[in-house]
């Protein structure tokens, strides 16, 4: 699943390629350039592609059929729901899929089967897979990945859409989804594909800013704009988690979306409040506002995440150190009269873990580390066992469930942060060009570390 800027640098060389052959910018007849057609982005690792033939709907009445196992999942029925909200969106006066389940008779006039499902989960959708040569296990292509193929049987056409998992046919079905085309006469028809496709990283992260309702026409335009997020097979936002049943939708597609990454400046002025030091360690009020505002946070909207950022925003040990470890109060010196802040940091990231998990034990819980911007590898840095040595307390000292959030890091940063912390790390990076530039702001050249990390944030 790659997230590249391919189809717009081929676009723009067509463009270049007719002015360069032309000579004149003038004499280009625009109206003739046409941009390559664009089956399904991000695009897929493997992937060949036939005829615009297979027959789905038309306004007088459903040409195709949706079939899921016994008993779906809720992951399964959103794929169908898509599937049909897809087919609307191109299509509106075209009819709907009928979605039945295994076993159930199609209504007569049928001619096109789409059969979405895991691997073994369906008789009929094996039986053909392996008819067509494709294999798929738990394994193959893996967590996340699927497999498109067309099968026909005389006039039927059977669409497989198979997973190793349930999240990787929801993903086959929003593959398919991109190959519906509404013709001229206001029949809808699909391109036969065969595909094989499986995700660079576990984790795809995307920065869309919050989604509130207030900012919206209710739920279903929130509904309708991550859709579009999860059309580019993102499945984590740090953002975009305040409204209830917006989580619920978005987990039922394996998406989670975050709340609180703010919470540090509600934190900073309830410092103020008490005319202490926004970055205190060991004042039992600030260390229960911490808690108390993820804990109604995680009550409120039950998020699929809540990510939490200190307020020192250090980025560098160095000057967590200096400015503000070494600078802290009195009580926090006898609090805690360590050289690093790593006992300090555990105690409220675990009094917040602890909170959120009593009100929603599904949700995940990321933590910015203080020194996000440092390279652990790095033997000349200032402090630099220190620095180790507090990566190494802070992650024995904190829950292993914990992800550990970075900021535009290169591959070897990430593993020295995942071998020091013993967790799991997700590495930000900056979307726009000039900011950073460890690795290219697409997926492209991600994937090729992605043997370093199982996520990526763009």
């Amino acid at each position: 699943m790659k997230h590249s800027w391919c189809s717009s640098m081929v676009w723009a060389a067509c463009i270049c390629g007719v002015l360069l052959s032309a000579g004149h910018a003038q004499q280009v007849d625009y109206g003739k350039i046409e941009p390559p057609e664009v089956f399904i982005f991000p695009t897929p690792r493997e992937a060949t592609y036939g005829r615009l033939d297979i027959r789905i709907s038309t306004p007088s009445g459903a040409q195709a059929v949706i079939v899921l196992p016994s008993n779906p999942s809720p992951t399964l029925q959103a794929a169908a729901e898509d599937l049909n909200a897809q087919l609307r969106r191109i299509a509106p006066d075209a009819q709907p899929l009928p979605v039945l389940q295994e076993g159930d008779s199609a209504p007569r006039g049928t001619v096109t089967y789409v059969l979405i499902g895991a691997a073994g989960a369906m008789r009929k959708l094996d039986e053909l897979a392996a008819a067509e040569g494709i294999h798929v296990t738990a394994g193959e292509p893996g967590p996340q990945g699927y497999r498109i193929a067309v099968h026909e049987e005389g006039e039927k056409r059977y669409v497989l859409l198979i997973g190793s998992d349930d999240q990787g046919a929801y993903w086959a079905a929003g593959s398919f989804a991109q190959l519906l085309r509404r013709g001229h006469d206001g029949d809808v028809r699909a391109y036969s594909a065969s595909v094989r496709d499986w995700p660079g990283f576990q984790w795809r992260m995307t920065s869309v800013e919050a989604v509130y309702e207030s900012n919206y026409d209710g739920v279903t335009s929130m509904k309708e704009r991550m859709a579009r997020v999860l059309a580019l097979k993102y499945n984590v936002s740090c953002y975009s988690g305040d409204n209830r049943e917006l989580n619920e939708w978005l987990r039922t597609r394996g998406f989670r979306a975050g709340t609180g990454y703010w919470t540090m400046q509600h934190i900073g002025r309830k410092a103020a409040e008490l005319g202490i030091k926004p970055y205190n360690w060991s004042d039992a009020r600030l260390n229960e506002a911490w808690a108390e505002a993820y804990k109604r946070n995680a009550a409120n909207s039950r998020p699929g995440l809540v990510i939490w950022h200190d307020c020192t925003d250090a980025g560098w040990f160095d000057k967590y150190i200096d400015k503000f470890w070494n600078q802290r109060e009195e009580a926090d010196k006898a609090a805690y009269p360590d050289a690093h802040p790593a006992r300090a940091d555990a105690a409220r990231i675990n009094l917040i873990y602890d909170a959120v998990k009593s009100v929603s034990p599904d949700t995940q819980l990321y933590f910015t580390v203080p020194c996000y911007y440092d390279n652990p590898q790095d033997d000349s840095l200032p402090y630099i066992e220190l620095f180790r040595d507090y990566l190494r307390t802070l992650g024995k000292l904190t829950p292993n469930d914990i992800v550990w959030v970075l900021e535009d890091r290169g591959p070897a940063s990430i593993v020295a942060y995942s071998h020091y912390l013993e967790g799991r790390c997700v590495n930000y990076r900056y979307p726009l060009p000039g900011q950073g530039g460890f690795w290219s702001t697409n997926f492209t050249s991600a994937k090729a570390a992605s043997r370093y990390t199982d996520a990526y944030w763009f």
